[in-house]
């Protein structure tokens, strides 16, 4: 589709309820004022970069939407949407079983929500994962004006490239202590430099993990960058050769 420029969008009612799909970038770079998914059964995906780069104020999302793609808002190619508000239904018959709080869309399974991306706001600037945030999806951050990030204890899935090109985030805290160096949650990033980089581990703990600093830079940080500091259960490094130090 090509680009438009609409005061709102939804579907005609004899459309709204057949359509069971879109073509990846339907509504790319398009600048939208309501934009209302369709309502139809079959309707069930809110697809990959269905909404790349678009700036919607009003973003409505029916209870038929039971699944957001990763990427749907753009992350991952870095040209994220711009997106005032989101709705999704509240009432006890909704299905979707999704949220949104506080700029992030999140889907409900496993006994917990997945964080599933960010969406771009006026006002947002960080993000504290609740305590009911049992893991996020690729790209969830990726490419994001995010400065600081705080993971709960409760998160245990962590996602590829989740803070790919996070080129804002200085703070980063992870309070779970199932983080996994196997994870790429920083490849692809080109320029990030994050200064606080706060763990709930011990250092004993850390160090049964990173038995070396170089483990702890290419295993986990992929050597993209050093943090200026490294805190472990609240004792901080600023000289983080000195965790490796007898």
């Amino acid at each position: 589709m090509k680009e438009i420029n609409l005061d709102s969008f939804s579907f005609p009612n004899k459309f709204s309820t057949s359509i069971s799909s879109f073509s990846k970038r339907v509504f790319k770079n398009s600048t939208i004022g309501t934009l209302t998914t369709p309502t139809g059964t079959d309707f069930t995906t809110f697809n990959n970069n269905m909404i790349l780069g678009a700036t919607i104020k009003s973003l409505k999302i029916t209870s038929n939407i039971t699944h957001i793609d990763y990427n749907a808002f753009g992350s991952e190619e870095g040209n994220l949407s711009k997106i005032d508000d989101i709705s999704i239904p509240s009432d006890s018959d909704n299905k979707s079983e999704l949220l949104y709080q506080n700029g992030l869309v999140y889907t409900s399974r496993n006994g917990g929500y997945y964080i599933e991306g960010w969406v771009k706001t006026k006002t947002k600037e960080s993000a504290s994962l609740a305590d009911t945030v049992i893991g996020y999806s690729q790209y969830a951050f990726a490419n994001s004006d995010i400065a600081q990030i705080t993971i709960s204890k409760t998160v245990t899935s962590f996602g590829a490239y989740a803070f790919k090109n996070c080129k804002k985030l200085k703070t980063l805290t992870i309070l779970s202590k199932s983080s996994s160096k196997d994870t790429p949650i920083f490849m692809g990033s080109d320029g990030i430099s994050i200064d606080n980089l706060n763990f709930a581990f011990t250092k004993a703990e850390f160090l049964g993990k990173f038995p070396t600093k170089e483990s702890f830079l290419h295993d986990f940080l992929y050597d993209i960058f050093v943090p200026k500091k490294v805190s472990l259960n609240n004792t901080n490094y600023t000289d983080i050769d000195s965790i490796w130090q007898k």
